[in-house]
This record gives C-alpha cells, sequence and structure tokens, in this order.
C-alpha cells in the first residue's frame, strides 16, 4: 500500500506542477490584454477650439505650434496600427480608443464588438476639459470603465512588424518592462529652467528631478524609453496617482493635478508614459529593464525610409510625413499592411 501512496502523492505533484506551469504559460504567452489608444481628428473645429485656447490659456503658441504637425496632423495612421494589431497581436481583448468628446475615425465601424470609444469625459474630471495635452490624457487611461490589469497602450502612430505577445512586455514574475532605448536622458539643476516656457527638453531635466525627489535616486543614470507600445499595470497606476497626488512642487496643488489641468504642455507635467511612469515601476514594483528596437521614420521626398525597417525591429514608429512625401507614405504602409482590418468600413 505505501507504494501505491507514493505514486499517487507522485501524480499529484506532477499535476500540480503541470497545471502550475499551464497557468504560468496561459498568464504571459496568451494573456487576453485589452489595448489603449489615444487618437484625435484634427479638424477644422478641433483647430478653432485649440486656437481659443491657447489665446485664453496665454500658452506658448510658438512651441505648441512646432509639435503640432506631428502631434495632430492625422495621414490615417490608426487605420494601418490596427492592421497591424489583428496581424501580429492576436491575443487582444478590447481595443479602448481614447477620443475628445464626439470624435470618431470616419473610416472605422463603431459598432465592432471589440472596438470602443472612450470619451475623455468618461476618464477624466470635467473642469479639465477640453484639453490639448497627452501628458493629461495619459494621466488618466487606468480609469477607463473594465479596463484589464494589464493593458498595452500605443500612440495612433505606431505598429507591430512581427508576432508579439504579452511575454515579451513581461518579466517572470508578470510586471512590465521599463522598455528603453540606450540613449541617456538629461539630467540638470532644475533652477536653470523655466517652468512656464514649455520646451521637450526643459520637461525631462523636470521629470528626472521629480524622481529624484521621490525615489531618493539623486543622480542615478537614467535612459530615455523607447516610442513604442507599452504595457502598463493598472493597480500598479492608481497607486502611482494616489501617492503623487501627494508630491507638491506648487504649494497650491499636488503634481498629478497640475498635469490634470494643463491643457497644453509644460515642463512641471508628469510625462508618465515618456519616463516617469516606468521608472517608478522599477523603483517601487521591481520592474525589469529591457532594452527594445523601433524603426522611427520621418517620411520625406528624399529620405530613404525603406532601409529603417530590419528584420530584428519588432515596431514601427511614424515619426512625421512631411507634405511632398504622402503619396510615398500611403504607397509604403498598403505595400507593408495591405490587409483591411476587420474595424474598417
Amino acid at each position: 500500500m505505501k507504494g501505491w501512496h507514493s505514486l499517487i502523492i507522485i501524480i499529484l505533484l506532477f499535476l500540480f506542477v503541470t497545471f502550475c506551469l499551464f497557468k504560468s504559460y496561459d498568464t504571459y504567452e496568451n494573456q487576453k490584454t485589452d489595448i489603449v489608444i489615444t487618437w484625435v481628428n484634427d479638424d477644422e473645429e478641433f483647430k478653432k477650439e485649440k486656437n481659443y485656447w491657447l489665446q485664453k490659456e496665454k500658452a506658448d503658441s510658438n512651441k505648441n505650434k512646432q509639435e503640432d504637425r506631428k502631434r495632430f496632423t492625422n495621414h490615417k495612421e490608426l487605420k494601418y496600427c490596427l492592421r497591424s494589431i489583428e496581424k501580429y497581436y492576436p491575443q487582444y481583448r478590447n481595443i479602448y480608443l481614447v477620443v475628445k468628446d464626439g470624435q470618431f475615425p470616419e473610416y472605422l465601424k463603431q459598432n465592432h464588438p471589440q472596438l470602443k470609444a472612450v470619451n475623455h469625459s468618461e476618464i477624466m474630471p470635467n473642469e479639465y476639459l477640453p484639453t490639448f495635452n497627452s501628458c493629461a490624457i495619459e494621466a488618466y487611461l487606468h480609469h477607463i470603465p473594465g479596463l484589464s490589469e494589464n493593458y498595452l497602450y500605443l500612440n495612433d502612430d505606431f505598429m507591430l512588424l512581427q508576432k508579439i505577445d504579452s511575454s515579451y512586455f513581461l518579466n517572470k514574475d508578470g510586471v512590465p518592462y521599463n522598455m528603453h532605448k540606450k540613449i541617456k536622458s538629461s539630467h540638470s539643476d532644475i533652477s536653470r529652467i523655466n517652468l512656464d516656457k514649455y520646451y521637450f527638453g526643459a520637461a525631462w531635466i523636470f521629470n528626472n528631478y521629480l524622481l529624484n525627489k521621490i525615489t531618493n535616486t539623486s543622480g542615478e543614470e537614467r535612459y530615455y524609453s523607447a516610442h513604442i507600445p507599452k504595457m502598463y499595470n493598472k493597480s500598479f497606476d492608481f497607486d502611482i496617482e494616489k501617492r503623487l497626488k501627494k508630491i507638491f512642487i506648487d504649494p497650491k496643488i499636488n503634481c498629478y493635478d497640475k498635469t490634470g489641468m494643463s491643457k497644453f504642455r509644460r515642463n512641471d507635467n508628469l510625462f508618465l508614459n515618456v519616463l516617469l511612469k516606468y521608472y517608478l515601476y522599477v523603483y517601487w514594483y521591481g520592474a525589469d529593464f529591457k532594452e527594445t528596437k523601433v524603426a522611427d521614420i520621418i517620411f520625406t521626398k528624399k529620405f530613404n525610409y525603406k532601409n529603417k525597417i530590419k528584420k530584428e525591429y519588432p515596431f514601427l514608429c511614424v515619426a512625421d510625413v512631411y507634405d511632398d512625401s504622402i503619396d510615398n507614405y500611403f504607397n509604403f504602409m498598403d505595400n507593408l499592411f495591405p490587409d483591411k482590418s476587420s474595424f474598417e468600413l
């Protein structure tokens, strides 16, 4: 009988280990994750409203105009983004399209069961709207109702170039990697920058200063976060929001709400997606670093962008499309992603 007992115990242990391995595989390889994409339609009504608030807020219109062509100009990048998701990331659950209230791409199906429009007013305080600040919008993505615990965040100009699953973005403990490029970010004395005159380099310095302040890691070398799809954790994000609402740079308002209320980018905004959140994942939740590669393409008439895509690159980012190369851009993207997605009309 003792022999049978031993055999039964061995079988049960085998089944238990197999179950654990299966659950681990299911968690990290086949995990159904939601995808969140931010999108805006730069139509005449949007431009008129944006210009009104630029004047009302006395924002640095020159700096904002320099970024407008890249951040607001629409070349239907979202269409190709969705084509790449269906082709290379089949385990998505829902795709949440975060939009300015009332907007929706005219070339997509509004009744698709896995494509759900989320208005800014559904996740952000009404007193902060309208907003033209991606940093403010990104600070509230985890408030999307029904969002999966781990979720993949994309800008609409990101595309996947190869088959990929959730495990690419998660370490062995299921914590999202800090995905970075081997380019060091800016450290400097915060007293040397003008917080009210926006420019990207000053915002980097401020966010590094803030990381030093709240994590006691002064002088540590940090890398630029890769401009790619990124996995985030909803519970971590709520905890980060709670903690940062206790941090004051401006004595009148905490740094989190200061970002939310900024209708346009400011140097003292939280650059959560670009730098801050990933490093807080490292310092507070045990995230690991992972270097990645991306084909950043600026479509110009003279630039040979075809050589920018290499086999080992899992991601593509359409950094900019100049007016003299729009036809080349559409030809290139249609060749790269020729099959319509189920989301298109």
